[in-house]
């Protein structure tokens, strides 16, 4: 039986970042959508708060992209 990696929350961040940025969607922007304050989707993307699934899921809605492209920590993420 494989065993399962443990999940890399900064690779989730760094994944939700590049993705942002490569939309061309500020912090604030992003927040906005997400009805929360900047400060908050700041914290989420510098892993200072924990990162719910219920917010990972709207984080990946925002974005249009699938939840397993944001929690895969590979190079090729929004490349």
């Amino acid at each position: 039986m494989e065993e399962l990696s443990p999940v890399n929350i900064k690779g989730i961040a760094l994944n939700i970042k590049k993705v942002r940025t490569k939309l061309g969607m500020t912090q604030a922007k992003m927040a906005k959508k997400l009805g929360i304050t900047q400060n908050a989707y700041s914290k989420i993307e510098r892993c200072v708060s924990k990162l719910k699934l219920i917010s990972l899921l709207q984080i990946s809605a925002v974005l249009k992209v699938e939840i397993s492209d944001l929690i895969r920590c590979d190079e090729n993420i929004a490349s």
